[in-house]
């Protein structure tokens, strides 16, 4: 009996042994195989003025993290000044920080690349996201399926992002890890560019900076901005010279996208908007927001 244990944990040893030469070559390779892999950063600001009936901070889509994906993403609430609403608690960052002015979210944005560091060094993908940016998870996990086919987050570079006009508006963003610290080895540069806009447009310049070929990366299930059908004027069918190779950026079919910055559309309208937009609508930018059906 005794050399029967004995013979299975030689077994077991030797498995193991096995195991981390075949699969664990470094500490980021690790990683590489583990189930809770990004973190997304909501972004709020902490003198918002949202009426109370309208405000869905913190319970905006996250309740599909919580019934399906617990184990894949995890979301970092954070604001330029702690508060909490709908029972989430918004965390200042830098930590311990009084509540400061930060209109451009230049402060914000280094901050979270460091905490992303700092406590979630091992996660491949880093996320920012504001307030009343809409998250279809499960399309979100796909896209990053694909991209991570595509890439090691942990070794390359790797991004994926929409813009408007020239830059990417509404300042959502897809890191891969690898990524983050390269952006805060040069994080002084990003900062010159960011104080003379803000972070988004100074997140095309910081790319140029880098040599990042920022075309790479656009995606198309990324929508920069979504109508509301009652407010915007929507063509009924796009123009007869519509060509995808005429427009900056990737036109985002609504149906199908992962992230929707859904500026100014009250926050308990959005999924109704989105369940009644056709499925071949589109969003683009030649030379201004443009919509229109396929």
């Amino acid at each position: 009996m005794m050399n029967c244990c004995v013979f299975n944990s030689i077994l077991i040893s030797l498995v193991m042994i096995v195991f981390s030469i075949l699969f664990v070559r470094d500490s980021n390779e690790i990683l590489y195989y583990s189930n809770h892999s990004t973190v997304i950063y909501v972004f709020a600001g902490y003198d918002q003025k949202i009426p109370p009936e309208y405000d869905l901070r913190g319970k905006y889509w996250e309740d599909q993290v919580d019934i399906t994906y617990s184990r894949t993403f995890l979301v970092e609430h954070v604001s330029n000044g702690e508060f909490t609403v709908n029972g989430v608690l918004f965390k200042v960052i830098p930590e311990n920080s009084l509540p400061y002015y930060d209109m451009k979210e230049c402060i914000r944005f280094e901050a979270s690349l460091r905490h992303f560091l700092q406590y979630h060094p091992l996660q491949k993908w880093f996320v920012k996201v504001i307030h009343d940016t809409y998250i279809n998870i499960s399309k979100f996990s796909v896209m990053l399926q694909e991209l991570e086919h595509m890439y090691n987050p942990m070794k390359e570079i790797a991004l994926a992002y929409n813009y408007f006009g020239s830059f990417p508006h509404g300042a959502s963003y897809v890191f891969s890890n690898y990524a983050v610290r390269l952006f805060l080895k040069n994080i002084d540069i990003f900062q010159r560019y960011c104080n003379q806009s803000a972070d988004d447009v100074a997140m095309r310049d910081f790319l140029k900076y880098l040599n990042i070929n920022q075309s790479l990366f656009y995606d198309k299930r990324i929508c920069i901005r979504v109508p509301e059908a009652s407010k915007d004027k929507i063509p009924q069918s796009c123009p007869a010279n519509f060509s995808q190779s005429s427009i900056r950026g990737m036109p985002c079919r609504v149906s199908e996208a992962a992230m929707l910055h859904m500026h100014k559309i009250p926050m308990t309208r959005v999924r109704n908007v989105l369940n009644n937009i056709p499925e071949n609508f589109v969003v683009f930018w030649n030379p201004q927001f443009q919509y229109c059906a396929l």
